[in-house]
């Protein structure tokens, strides 16, 4: 199991039940919050490696303010991306965005990213 801290950020509490539950079998924390306040209480507390935000949950703004300003690897995600949503959320500095719905391909981009960024430090 990872040493990794995760914030999952999801307005859905279904979704954010699910898809904590995925990355909590791979990583040993994952904190969880279902609105940008109690994201930034988490995130000031904590320091959480990557945050995984669902783009309902965020908008562009916030999503560059945790990316430029706290300089946080964010994965967002969304229940139905397509390719301007995509584009618009890594101009905001994400670092990929999966189906919401798909807990497996949000690991997998955690684990990808994860790599590059210890590749890069």
């Amino acid at each position: 199991m990872s040493s990794i801290s995760l914030l999952v950020v999801a307005h859905d509490p279904y979704a954010l039940t699910q898809l904590a539950s995925t990355l909590g079998q791979q990583f040993s924390t994952v904190l969880s919050a279902d609105s940008l306040d109690q994201a930034n209480a988490v995130i000031h507390q904590q320091m959480p490696d990557v945050v995984v935000a669902d783009l309902e949950t965020l908008d562009t703004e916030e999503l560059c303010s945790l990316t430029h300003q706290l300089h946080l690897p964010v994965i967002c995600t969304h229940r139905i991306p397509d390719e301007q949503m995509w584009t618009a959320a890594l101009e905001a500095g994400a670092l990929d965005v999966c189906c919401g719905s798909d807990p497996a391909s949000v690991l997998s981009a955690v684990h990808r990213h994860l790599d590059d960024l210890r590749r890069a430090a």
